[in-house]
């Protein structure tokens, strides 16, 4: 008897202490989502990604002969006036010009400076205060093409040393350059 007295005090005490020891179970997975609010007023407007980038248009340049004392040709100069190129830009700034040996329609665009290997045409460029000078082998003028359209036209991209850095642009693709700065054509 008394082996059952013992029996039914050890069950009383396993019971009391699985109902004390109880805690609340971890949490199950995550449901799934509800259904979606309405959507919120639309934001006002960011500026243009150009913002602070200065550019030309297509500009027309003539090139003028460069002689030597003995009336020899050396080359061709040229220089495109740019009234923003300063000496912050100059210091901290990227300047960039570009060639349009193609038609306004269909244009075919290279970096300067440039230098062809098959034909020894060389265009280089340098930068000072308001102005863009260059220097070529040939003369690199403007023209009017037979159906009276212009090729061989410049274009110069000024970025101030402000304006954040963009990883990732091509300044040798003017494609790349004209996307990242939202340049017109």
């Amino acid at each position: 008897m008394q082996h059952k007295t013992l029996l039914r005090v050890m069950a009383v005490l396993v019971a009391v202490s699985l109902f004390f020891a109880c805690k609340k179970g971890d949490e199950g997975p995550a449901g799934p989502a509800g259904p979606a609010g309405p959507a919120g007023p639309a934001g006002p407007a960011g500026a243009a990604g150009s913002a602070n980038v200065i550019y030309s248009n297509w500009l027309d340049v003539k090139f003028n002969v460069d002689k030597n004392t003995a009336g020899d040709t050396l080359g061709y100069f040229a220089d495109i006036t740019a009234t923003k190129l300063n000496a912050d830009i100059l210091s901290k700034g990227e300047m960039r010009t570009y060639l349009n040996v193609g038609t306004p329609t269909t244009p075919a665009v290279y970096p300067l400076p440039y230098f062809d290997v098959y034909s020894f045409l060389s265009i280089d460029v340098g930068y000072v205060n308001q102005k863009i000078s260059l220097y070529s082998n040939i003369d690199a003028s403007t023209e009017t093409n037979q159906q009276g359209a212009k090729v061989w036209q410049y274009r110069y991209v000024l970025i101030p040393g402000g304006t954040g850095a963009r990883i990732g642009v091509d300044w040798n693709d003017y494609n790349a350059v004209k996307k990242a700065f939202n340049l017109p054509d």
